[in-house]
């Protein structure tokens, strides 16, 4: 299999502990989703919120926000989708739910920065004094992790401690509580600590 090569030549060519290290990283990948959930279902809540709160109506989206023509695109497609799967019972949270975790990014980045960012999405990190690119990198940089993940590829080589970080960080300025209570209930941490027992077959394998 062309993919194993990849994690042969990164035991030189020991086989089983380039088994080992494949379902290690399936096991990596997996502990990560539910720190992608809590990561994704924080940031819309929050950007959800403070844009109707802004805007005045739930439906926001429709309001007079000078999205650009991207974005709008993005926008018809949700709403579409939404109206299909409740096509009687059509709510705001429907719509939402259909914004992926890059639509969230976009309004994020510097086009947004005096349409959005400035009026609107800083009361989303009421607590952060920095500055917006620094959020939007590291949005950025998770969503190219998550979409890796989502692709079955090959992470274990990435900077995992520090993308973990930036979990913990981007949680803890929209929810303090929630960016302490994910360290007790990840198993990212447990999973990163006994790597190297992993692939020599000492701490036993799983996923």
């Amino acid at each position: 299999m062309e993919r194993f090569e990849t994690f042969l030549k990164n035991t030189d060519s020991n086989y089983e502990e380039a088994v080992n290290l494949y379902i290690w990283n399936i096991a990596i990948s997996s502990s990560l989703w539910g720190n992608f959930h809590l990561l994704e279902v924080s940031l819309r809540n929050l950007m959800s919120r403070e844009i109707t709160i802004a805007t005045g109506r739930t439906d926001w989206w429709s309001s007079n926000i000078a999205f650009d023509e991207d974005t709008k695109i993005i926008i018809q497609k949700a709403v579409t989708s939404a109206k299909k799967r409740h096509p009687h019972s059509l709510e705001h949270g429907h719509v939402v739910a259909e914004f992926g975790l890059g639509f969230w990014v976009v309004l994020l980045s510097n086009r947004y920065h005096a349409r959005l960012w400035e009026p609107i999405l800083r009361k989303s990190f009421s607590d952060f004094n920095g500055r917006r690119k620094d959020i939007h990198r590291a949005l950025e940089q998770l969503r190219k992790l998550r979409n890796r993940v989502a692709h079955h590829e090959p992470i274990y080589n990435r900077n995992l401690a520090d993308d973990y970080k930036l979990i913990q960080w981007l949680l803890g300025l929209m929810d303090p509580e929630v960016g302490q209570w994910i360290n007790s209930q990840s198993r990212f941490v447990r999973l990163f600590e006994i790597k190297q027992s992993w692939i020599s077959g000492s701490a036993g394998t799983y996923f």
